[in-house]
């Protein structure tokens, strides 16, 4: 059985993959600025393996580093 600290991982891993997700949908709405940096971030959230999938703090940063 997987510990407790595994399964929070794993959700969060799922997590990440929905986020994914939403940035592809909000992505194919938008058709102003400079989105590749966003698109790189949406194909790591949809990764298909989980364990390759960045982390919360990882997007986060990616965001701040995207919006300066």
């Amino acid at each position: 059985m997987a510990s407790c600290a595994a399964q929070r991982q794993a959700v969060a891993r799922i997590e990440v993959r929905a986020f994914g997700c939403l940035l592809e949908e909000l992505l194919a709405r938008c058709k102003e600025g400079p989105l590749l940096p966003l698109h790189s971030l949406r194909d790591a959230c949809l990764a298909e393996a989980p364990a390759s999938r960045p982390s919360f703090e990882t997007i986060i940063a990616a965001l701040e580093g995207i919006q300066r």
